[in-house]
């Protein structure tokens, strides 16, 4: 069991007669909960409740609900933060039929400029709401979307942002 920041581990004597019992105290050790995406590089620490696949292309993650999602992603690509986040808008507008809502630009840190999006679209066919965090450290560009239900958009929302907060660059 993951209990905060520690992992515990117990062990049962199960049976059928009823007289179940711990056979041993919790053993407690620091949990390793970080992660590298195998397409970002960067290191994370999954947001509670959520699972993932960390595949080539990106790192997806699944809520604890249908129609709630996240995706971390990174490219190389030598063309301005502003041109690569217009091709993303592009793509995902034919996936998920996002159209963009509002464009803001951010600093993640020194020398490291970044563009938050809003968008509205599709999820499974239903009506949902999206933020885009696209940043960049030189030439390699960095993607994190998420992705819900327009009724379950700001209860998840506190997720997306301790899994932004969790990241750590290569």
């Amino acid at each position: 069991m993951i209990n905060g920041d520690k992992k515990e581990t117990f062990k049962w004597d199960i049976n059928m007669y009823g007289t179940s019992k711990p056979t041993t105290a919790p053993v407690s050790e620091p949990a390793n909960l970080r992660t590298t995406s195998t397409s970002a590089g960067l290191s994370f620490i999954p947001p509670r409740g959520f699972s993932f696949t960390n595949a080539a292309d990106a790192t997806k993650f699944f809520g604890p609900v249908p129609r709630v999602s996240m995706i971390l992603l990174g490219a190389e690509a030598d063309v301005s933060l502003a041109d690569f986040t217009d091709m993303l808008m592009a793509e995902f507008a034919k996936g998920m039929q996002m159209k963009e809502t509002s464009r803001e630009p951010i600093s993640i840190a020194e020398n490291m400029p970044g563009l938050i999006v809003m968008a509205d679209g599709k999820i499974e066919g239903v009506d949902a709401e999206f933020g885009v965090l696209v940043f960049e450290q030189g030439a390699s560009k960095y993607v994190a979307v998420y992705g819900a239900a327009t009724d379950l958009f700001d209860t998840y929302l506190q997720s997306f942002i301790e899994l932004l907060n969790s990241i750590e660059m290569p």
